[in-house]
């Protein structure tokens, strides 16, 4: 607080704007001037008497936040109501008379009172829900869930408090992961959708609604959350902007929304107009700078996705800017900075891959970028590890490009260090394996080890093996190893490696996931593997399994082009219960929301 104003200049200063207000001029309490006045006076008397707020400083910060509630419109006016009944509760017991009538309603039973009590715990709420602090969240739910049980129905703020209630269900989901408080989040959101009077700020209900069902999408692969969570974004993006900076985050849940439907069942609509919210979100944040670094961060990558399917370098181009801006905006300390610095890095490197007149530099970008950001990283984690990957991509490139010894090596140095990190059975260690084998290949294309083809093969057989993992990782592995040991040995040495394969490839494309996936896992996983795998039997003195590892491959895709529809379909229709316990299962199994086809 730089504001030198001492307590009784203070006093006097809010004193005059009620006058002013009183004498019919409102505009006194709704200036520039007037909350930083009140913020002022708050400050001094509680640094005057610690854990204490006289009676004067408090009786006017009451009226101050009161009147500004009515003289604000509807929509605008919920937080200064709720700041004048914590304070009218406060002075109950003091001066009961100093209330207007309206507001010794809504405080009834003054700090012990339901209102006043689900007030605090609100506050309480949006105080510690990004932290860790579980046991303080939990009481304050519990708090609130209580006040909300003793409000009568109607209650003026019954609504945003079960809002509210629901927001905090949502902050325990992403600490502990319990379905059960997704699922409560959900309930308590659209309950409060229906109260009357409605609640007070509707984008930013529509805004919760939307991200905790694209949640639960994510969690258990229902697309009719998917399309609801789209709905209510779009709704309230429409709706008019009451709590700062809510436009921003409507838009930017709309474009993850978008994406991930995009990337579910395909589509070049909901593609572009993730991108389309994205740069809209970017907009609308204007100067917030707290909030724009994840902006840019979020259109890095809705445009790399977009670049993904439409194959459009521009689309590159605008996401290294964004990343750089987004870069530029994050303070060093900050916790998401090595999260922005990988993704740009990524972006880089994807434009350096198409051969543009800048690849050089940007492959050097991308190498300190990533550099930098796995050194932020504390180590030690699974987190420092997904960090690290961006760094052993970025070197495998741009070795690639120089044929420069130390980049492979580093590379290699990166990739161990990724597998190290990781515990046995963790889901990303399959992914770390597969990169570890590509960068072992390549420096043994460059030197002729054959130690590092060897330890590539059993890198990508313990990727292959991993029951843990995601199925397209381990099938990825499967077939690299395959053809690892049919170029390092004889053909038929690589039989069984294929029949692991080609087992793996009905697991990756049944018919659990989004058919769009599907039809792209056939297109870049499968080419060519069934008839390497009969190939390597036919040269094993096997002409038997060649012809059913050819069947095995074929039956694979007549499979998926006679599927037209999800297995679930007629489940959900019977049993939609059944049907979401079925669709958790199978997101626990796959592992991934979105099956990831980047061609590392």
């Amino acid at each position: 607080m730089n504001d030198r104003r001492q307590l009784p200049e203070l006093l006097a200063a809010v004193e005059q704007r009620l006058l002013q207000a009183r004498d019919g001029n409102p505009e006194a309490l709704l200036d520039d001037g007037a909350l930083a006045d009140a913020s002022a006076l708050l400050h001094a008397a509680s640094a005057a008497k610690p854990g204490v707020l006289d009676v004067h400083p408090a009786t006017l910060l009451a009226l101050f936040h009161w009147f500004r509630y009515q003289a604000l419109p509807a929509g605008e006016n919920a937080l200064d109501l709720y700041e004048a009944l914590d304070y009218f509760a406060l002075l109950m017991d003091a001066v009961p008379e100093i209330a207007p009538a309206p507001a010794r309603l809504l405080t009834a039973g003054g700090r012990n009172g339901p209102a006043a009590r689900a007030v605090r715990a609100v506050k309480e709420i949006t105080r510690v829900g990004d932290r860790e602090d579980t046991q303080a969240l939990d009481a304050a739910i519990d708090a609130l869930s209580a006040a909300i049980a003793a409000l009568p129905s109607g209650h003026p703020i019954r609504a945003d408090m079960q809002a509210s209630l629901g927001v905090g269900y949502g902050w325990r989901y992403k600490h502990h992961g319990e379905i059960g408080d997704l699922e409560r989040s959900i309930t308590a959101i659209r309950q409060a959708r229906t109260m009357q009077p409605p609640p007070t700020d509707i984008r930013v209900l529509l805004t919760s609604l939307g991200s905790v069902l694209l949640q639960r999408f994510q969690r258990l692969g229902t697309p009719a959350d998917l399309d609801e969570s789209i709905r209510a974004l779009r709704e309230a993006a429409k709706a008019p902007a009451v709590t700062p900076g809510s436009g921003a985050a409507t838009l930017t849940n709309l474009s993850l929304a978008l994406q991930a439907r995009a990337e579910h069942i395909g589509g070049s609509v909901d593609q572009t107009g993730a991108v389309t919210a994205a740069r809209q979100a970017v907009q609308t944040s204007g100067a917030d700078g707290a909030a724009q670094p994840l902006l840019y961060n979020n259109l890095v990558m809705v445009l790399s996705a977009e670049f993904r399917r439409a194959g459009d370098t521009a689309l590159l181009d605008e996401a290294a800017e964004a990343g750089r801006q987004a870069i530029a905006l994050t303070p060093a300390s900050h916790p998401e900075r090595p999260l922005i610095l990988r993704n740009l890095a990524a972006v880089l490197r994807a434009r350096a891959e198409q051969d543009s007149d800048a690849a050089g530099a940007d492959l050097d970008e991308a190498v300190e970028a990533a550099r930098e950001a796995m050194l932020t990283t504390p180590t030690g984690s699974a987190a420092a590890a997904r960090i690290a990957v961006g760094l052993l991509l970025a070197l495998r490139v741009r070795h690639r490009r120089t044929d420069d010894g130390a980049d492979i090596d580093e590379a290699v140095y990166v990739g161990r260090r990724c597998v190290e990190l990781l515990p046995p059975g963790h889901p990303d260690l399959a992914m770390a394996l597969l990169d570890l084998g590509a960068v072992l290949t390549d420096r043994a294309n460059r030197t002729g080890d054959r130690r590092d083809r060897e330890e590539s093969i059993n890198r990508w057989s313990t990727a292959a093996g991993s029951a843990t993992a995601p199925a397209v990782h381990r099938l990825r592995a499967a077939h690299y190893a395959a053809q690892a040991i049919a170029r390092l040995h004889r053909p038929q040495s690589a039989s069984r490696a294929y029949a692991t394969a080609l087992d793996l490839l009905e697991l990756t494309t049944w018919r659990g996931i989004g058919r769009a996936d599907q039809l792209r896992l056939l297109q870049v996983e499968t080419a060519g593997l069934a008839s390497d795998a009969a190939s390597t039997a036919i040269a094993d003195g096997d002409p038997a399994a060649a012809v059913a590892r050819l069947e095995q491959g074929r039956g694979v895709l007549w499979s998926q082009l006679l599927a037209t529809r999800t297995d679930l379909t007629r489940l959900e229709q019977a049993d939609a219960d059944l049907a979401r316990r079925m669709s958790a299962c199978r997101a626990g199994l796959d592992q991934l929301g979105v099956v990831e086809l980047e061609n590392r």
